[in-house]
C-alpha cells in the first residue's frame, strides 16, 4: 500500500457528527453480529469532540475523503479516521516504548472493504516515523487478530476488562528506502 495514495488530516468539530455516525453505526452492527469490542453508547459525541479537540482524531484525505476540513458533499465525505495517541496507559499500562497508539479505527460501513483501514494504517505509520517512535501499536477485538498480523503486525498480549477482552500488537517502524 503506498501512502501516496492519501494523507492523514487532523479532524475539525466539523467531522464529530460523521465520527459520531460512523461509531454509532459500527456499535450496531458488531452488536447484531454479536461481537463484544465496542458496544452502543459506548463513546459519546460529546467524548469524540473532547478528543477532536486535544487533536487526536485523523481522518483519511483522498479516495474521496474531504481534504480542507469544510462542508462535505456526497464525493468528499468522512470515509475512514482513527485517534492517533503518544500514549496509552488504559490499554499499555506504564509501558514506555517509543510508539505511536492507533486508537478507535473506524471505516463507514458503505465504505467497507476497499482496503481504507489498511490505508489509514500506512499513514498512521508514516506519521509514526515522523515523530521518531520506533513502533505502532494497537488493541483489537480478538477477532480481529488475524487482519491485522496480515498487515505485519505481531500480539503482544491479551488484556482483560470487566466486560471485554483486547488483543494487544504492535509493528515496528521502519523507514522506506528511496530509490
Amino acid at each position: 500500500m503506498s501512502v501516496d495514495a492519501g494523507r492523514l488530516a487532523r479532524c475539525t468539530p466539523v467531522d464529530v457528527p460523521s465520527l459520531a455516525r460512523i461509531r454509532s453505526a459500527r456499535e450496531v452492527w458488531m452488536l447484531e453480529r454479536g461481537i463484544e469490542q465496542w458496544a452502543p453508547g459506548s463513546q459519546t459525541r460529546m467524548e469524540i469532540l473532547t478528543q477532536v479537540d486535544r487533536g487526536e482524531w485523523f481522518r483519511l484525505v483522498g479516495d474521496g475523503s474531504r481534504a480542507d476540513g469544510g462542508d462535505s458533499s456526497s464525493s468528499d465525505e468522512l470515509l475512514a479516521a482513527g485517534r492517533l495517541l503518544d500514549s496509552d496507559p488504559d490499554f499499555w499500562d506504564d509501558d514506555v516504548a517509543s510508539a505511536l497508539y492507533v486508537h478507535g479505527l473506524m471505516v463507514d460501513l458503505p465504505a467497507a472493504g476497499r482496503g481504507l483501514g489498511e490505508q489509514v494504517l500506512e499513514l498512521a505509520a508514516a506519521e509514526g516515523l515522523r515523530r521518531g517512535r520506533s513502533l505502532l501499536r494497537l488493541d483489537c477485538a480478538p477477532h480481529l487478530v488475524a487482519y491485522y498480523c496480515r498487515l505485519g503486525f505481531a500480539s503482544v498480549r491479551r488484556k482483560e476488562f470487566p466486560d471485554f477482552t483486547t488483543v494487544l500488537l504492535e509493528r515496528p517502524l521502519r523507514p522506506t528506502s528511496t530509490p
